[in-house]
């Protein structure tokens, strides 16, 4: 998964929050919803976007708790079939029924966000210690810093890291500026209409 995966996946799943739900799902979405319908790949997604975001701060401290809020809402992303279900049971006033499911799921701790939160410390303390090493002359360039960093992101979320993904892991507007360019374009161009409507 690299960057770009990972902003799809971000964004795509804040549209599943936006849809919205039937009035009788009481918290519950569709995993339908979410187009891979894999909780574990939100996560992972969660976490590049999250260390891309601290590396160039590209959101502010709401914007970032307004992605956190919404990965709350994981947890309630249910089963089709379970989301039919409880449909049901409020349509028929088995309230009691549905209070009880619903409670195992409050419960709950929301999906993996403990360790989003851990990992997002952990990438800040990264940011910070990177830099350091670049005011010290010890690592020497830019595209260094931003290679040892990726590396190290991708090693702390626990996902594979492939040599390619550091041709992702730029602003989009650098990204922009390379899209047609010869020697990055086998990198860019199947993704050439999404890096040049986004930033």
């Amino acid at each position: 998964m690299n960057f770009i995966d990972a902003h799809k996946i971000v964004h795509n799943y804040a549209g599943a929050m936006a849809k919205g739900a039937d009035d009788n799902a009481l918290l519950f979405r569709p995993l339908s919803y979410i187009p891979f319908q894999n909780k574990d790949k939100v996560i992972d997604a969660h976490k590049i976007f999250y260390s891309h975001m601290i590396f160039y701060n590209t959101r502010t401290q709401e914007q970032y708790e307004q992605y956190n809020n919404i990965l709350k809402f994981l947890k309630f992303f249910v089963p089709d079939d379970i989301y039919k279900s409880v449909i049901k049971l409020v349509k028929k006033n088995k309230m009691k029924e549905a209070s009880t499911f619903m409670s195992d799921y409050i419960d709950k701790p929301s999906y993996r966000l403990e360790e989003v939160e851990d990992y997002f410390s952990t990438m800040i303390d990264i940011k910070n210690q990177s830099l350091e090493l670049y005011d010290k002359n010890e690592i020497k360039t830019m595209e260094d810093l931003i290679y040892n960093y990726c590396i190290r992101a991708y090693q702390h979320a626990n996902i594979e890291y492939k040599e390619e993904y550091f041709y992702y892991f730029f602003k989009f507007d650098v990204m922009k500026d390379y899209v047609d360019d010869v020697n990055y374009i086998k990198y860019y161009h199947k993704y050439r209409d999404y890096i040049l409507n986004n930033q």
